[in-house]
């Protein structure tokens, strides 16, 4: 973010936004986002992060103390205000597009059965280009993108983004700390850090979310626990 989009986000002066960059020992706030860009861009190999977690013992609970910390903080992250906003583009739109790509094709997965179990129409934008094409050409207004966004910029982002607000559909998007740095920025933003950017991370804190906002989209929905037992029922006539 420019320093007026912070300035206005904190509530205070960009004069204000350029002092602090200076008492933090930088010439002004382009040198301290390029600071925090550079570090948080710093890689490091998926062989170093395991080898931070212990050997033999303790691994799961180490595991469990990260995320409860990455989850608590992800409550502060994501507002129900944002929540609920999502919520009620998607629970008023025509279809749902849910584009991921690698890891995050198991959140992007959950939520389109969350979604489409409360009756919503979903499409899946998974894999490449020709086969994202051939889903997203159709995109209308009416339509929501929900793109999922973990760690860095998908390749395709920018492209499906930029597709679908040319037609006039909402995007969302759900993500970690890399969430701030994606361009084009969605119209809804639901991202919260999964942990230290360098360490071992899961996809505990993308996938809440995710249940999160198709629990909101449900309770929006006041047809949705008939939908639900409609579907329950067909489940027991049809078999699992």
């Amino acid at each position: 973010m420019g320093a007026d989009e912070v300035a206005q986000r904190a509530g205070v002066s960009v004069a204000t936004t350029v002092r602090l960059a200076q008492r933090l020992g930088y010439e002004g706030y382009p040198a301290l986002r390029g600071s925090l860009q550079e570090e948080f861009r710093t890689h490091r190999s998926l062989g170093e992060r395991l080898r931070d977690v212990p050997s033999t013992t303790g691994i799961l609970p180490t595991l469990v103390a990260g995320e409860q910390a990455a989850l608590g903080a992800a409550v502060t992250s994501v507002t129900d205000e944002e929540l609920i906003a999502a919520a009620r583009v998607i629970r008023g739109a025509e279809r749902v597009f849910v584009h991921a790509r690698g890891h995050a094709t198991v959140v992007g997965e959950l939520l389109l059965r969350r979604l489409r179990r409360l009756g919503r129409t979903v499409i899946a934008l998974f894999g490449e280009g020709r086969e994202i094409a051939e889903q997203l050409h159709t995109i209308d207004a009416g339509d929501v993108v929900i793109s999922l966004a973990l760690r860095r910029q998908p390749p395709l982002y920018a492209a499906v983004m930029r597709y679908a607000t040319a037609q006039g559909a909402t995007t969302v998007v759900i993500g970690d700390a890399a969430g701030s740095l994606l361009q084009p920025r969605p119209d809804h933003l639901l991202a919260a850090s999964r942990g230290p950017h360098d360490g071992y991370l899961t996809i505990v804190v993308p996938t809440l979310i995710a249940e999160a906002l198709a629990v909101a989209v449900g309770r929006l929905d006041p047809e949705a626990p008939a939908t639900l037992d409609r579907l329950e029922q067909l489940i027991d006539e049809l078999g699992p």
